[in-house]
């Protein structure tokens, strides 16, 4: 088992679902906790008005809640009285136009994602890289004014491409051209600190320049 985790490593397009995975989460908790009410109040009335012998507590009650809401259905557990029915017709309803929007919300990032998966293997790639050689996002303005050879506060295309291969980042010159583009993110055919920052480390960038507008 420990191999096979190790073998990820060389599945580098993991990130792609990774990064699916975070611009999602946010939605996701949100479902959720609307699908753990949902269940929590249908389990409450199937417990006080199906038979006893059937649904004996209200942890089987939610077992079978969940069941339903996932759509799974084994069926050990049913409802006997006509009122259970009901509610266990209700909640079938409900599940199958609640369960749809974390499929969807899910399939549309996976869709985005996908679509820039290019862009974005080459920003986890390089940033991946810089962490190894010991950069971190505190060191970044200073290499960034180290590589700006014209003092415009901008990198050109050449000097991005400067600045990969010196700093050994392991992405080939065309490589670094579309990486060069990722990067510069208003289309002015320059990279400014900030977009630098930002694409590399963003939650760094948050933290770093939030301190330097409060201090100003």
């Amino acid at each position: 088992f420990i191999r096979m985790l190790k073998m990820v490593r060389r599945f580098h397009k993991i990130e792609i679902l990774l990064h699916v995975l975070s611009t999602t989460i946010d939605a996701l908790k949100l479902l959720l906790f609307m699908v753990s009410i949902i269940v929590l109040a249908f389990s409450i009335v199937l417990y006080v008005v199906d038979d006893p012998l059937e649904i004996d507590s209200l942890s089987t009650a939610i077992y079978m809640c969940i069941v339903t809401v996932t759509t799974v259905g084994y069926g050990d557990i049913t409802p006997k009285s006509w009122p259970a029915k009901v509610v266990s017709g209700c909640l079938c309803f409900i599940s199958v136009l609640f369960m749809a929007m974390p499929l969807s919300v899910v399939g549309n990032a996976m869709s985005e994602t996908w679509s820039d998966r290019h862009r974005i293997l080459l920003v986890t790639r390089a940033r991946r890289r810089l962490k190894t050689w010991g950069v971190s996002a505190d060191d970044l303005p200073n290499i960034f004014k180290k590589f700006d050879a014209d003092g415009n506060g901008e990198l050109g295309m050449d000097e991005f491409i400067d600045f990969i291969s010196r700093m050994k980042v392991g992405i080939k010159p065309s490589e670094a051209s579309d990486l060069f583009l990722a990067f510069d993110t208003d289309g002015s055919g320059g990279i400014d600190e900030k977009e630098f920052m930002k694409t590399l480390f963003p939650v760094d960038y948050r933290r770093i320049y939030r301190r330097a507008s409060t201090a100003a």
